[in-house]
């Protein structure tokens, strides 16, 4: 459902065309995907809280 294009076999695959979609899944579920896509993701997450934290920073100076 995340690795390959929308699928009709993997009807929740089709959540991959909504701009605001987040899956939620613990490291047991991850164990069948490739190596590369747990890295992206692992990555795109830490990269996120660096942002959050840097505009929360931001915005307490600020304010």
């Amino acid at each position: 459902a995340i690795e390959e294009g929308v699928n009709h076999m993997w009807t929740v695959s089709a959540f991959q065309q909504h701009p605001r979609t987040i899956f939620v899944c613990d490291e047991d579920a991850t164990l069948e995907l490739r190596v590369k896509t747990v890295k992206y993701f692992k990555e795109m997450a830490l990269s996120y809280r660096k942002i959050i934290q840097g505009n929360y920073l931001l915005n307490s100076v600020q304010g």
